[in-house]
């Protein structure tokens, strides 16, 4: 066959396959026919080189693309992971400055409960004590009430015994005789004396 196609005057390594089935179906007595190949041949060649560059110019020109992607990425990552450590380490920081706030909020409130237990104690011990005093104060009272009273008592026994014993006194001065009251002596002097100045 390749003896065939050089005696033609064809060139086998510008031949495809289509070409070759093309040449074998065709007789060989039709003149015309030899020259489909080579002009076939010639548009293939002329119509094969600019394809091809255009589709390695556009490969070159995605895998530009796609190196330039992964590169944003990358700077994106990177920065997102920077990102990420510096709220990592505001938030590490924010959170043992809270944690030591709290802890001293919490000593803060233990010493006021201690300082409000040590004032309430004292001001209860105060209270006790003046209420103790005041307890003493009216009991004391009391008893000087008490012995006033029981003072005046005597007294007023005394009063009376006095008084008994003017009024004994009083009348015994008073009457003539141990038996009429004096008064009686004197109501009849007055009855006579008014009896005579009427007379008159």
């Amino acid at each position: 066959m390749p003896n065939m196609l050089s005696r033609l005057g064809m060139d086998t390594k510008e031949l495809s396959f289509t070409d070759l089935i093309k040449v074998i179906l065709c007789p060989t007595t039709t003149p015309k026919l030899f020259t489909i190949p080579s002009i076939i041949t010639r548009h293939k060649q002329d119509t094969f080189f600019p394809r091809e560059s255009y589709q390695a110019a556009r490969l070159t020109k995605i895998e530009d693309m796609l190196q330039e992607y992964l590169r944003n990425q990358d700077e994106s990552t990177k920065k997102m992971e920077r990102r990420i450590d510096f709220i990592h380490e505001s938030l590490g920081n924010k959170s043992e400055v809270l944690f030591k706030q709290v802890i001293k909020l919490d000593e803060d409130i233990k010493k006021l409960r201690e300082d409000h237990d040590r004032s309430l104690t004292l001001v209860k011990l105060d209270v006790a004590s003046k209420y103790q005093e005041l307890l003493n104060k009216s009991m004391r009272i009391e008893d000087t009430s008490y012995g006033n009273s029981k003072h005046l008592g005597s007294i007023y026994n005394r009063l009376q015994a006095l008084e008994g014993s003017s009024h004994a006194n009083y009348k015994r001065e008073r009457s003539p005789t141990p038996n009429h009251p004096p008064f009686y002596c004197n109501a009849i002097t007055r009855r006579s004396t008014t009896q005579v100045h009427e007379g008159q």
